[in-house]
């Protein structure tokens, strides 16, 4: 029994040894495991940064890509827009111009007709004036403040036609309005006096 005893002992001891060299193996073995993975990771951590890098990048161009064509657009759209703001100004100034010379040419017309109208008026005034030193006492008396208002209506409105070259588009109408009441009052009285006359 001693002998299995000391037997046993020896295969303990053997299998303690083992074990134990066993488990320095399997520790050892654990260690390089352990770096590898260690080395592993380092290499996809770098691999990781390189992608990230690659993808900044990658996206940095894009965006100024974008930003390149986002400013070509809009620098086409102002120019785009310049031109329609020079074509609608010019079109306004073409029709501005236009507005211009038809009032000229509505004032001149105007201006025309009221010195026909006028000239037409002195020349009654003068076959009046004719037929006033003829007429009898009583009835020079009774027409003669009236031939000097007429005569007098006739300065003011030449004055107002003269002052009329000035007046702005809006006035145009209300100066034709007075201009024609003025002309058919004038009218009027010459008739009246040329029936007393």
């Amino acid at each position: 029994m001693l002998r299995l005893n000391k037997s046993c002992l020896v295969v303990v001891g053997v299998l303690a040894f083992a074990c134990q060299k066993n488990a320095e193996e399997h520790a050892a073995e654990a260690a390089k495991e352990q770096q590898k993975a260690e080395q592993v990771a380092r290499e996809a951590a770098s691999d990781t940064q390189k992608e990230v890098v690659a993808a900044n990048k990658d996206a940095a161009e894009k965006t100024n890509e974008a930003n390149r064509e986002a400013n070509e657009r809009v620098a086409e759209s102002i120019r785009d827009g310049a031109d329609k703001v020079a074509g609608a100004q010019k079109e306004a100034d073409e029709e501005s111009s236009e507005a211009v010379k038809a009032f000229q040419e509505a004032r001149t017309d105007l201006r025309k007709s009221v010195d026909k109208q006028l000239e037409s008026i002195d020349e009654r005034l003068t076959d009046v004036r004719k037929k006033f030193s003829k007429a009898e006492p009583a009835v020079q008396t009774q027409v003669s403040s009236q031939v000097t208002e007429v005569e007098q209506r006739t300065k003011t409105l030449r004055s107002e036609l003269r002052a009329f070259e000035t007046e702005t588009a809006a006035s145009v109408n209300e100066f034709r309005l007075k201009l024609e009441r003025s002309m058919n009052d004038l009218k009027k009285k010459l008739d009246d006096i040329e029936k007393r006359i």
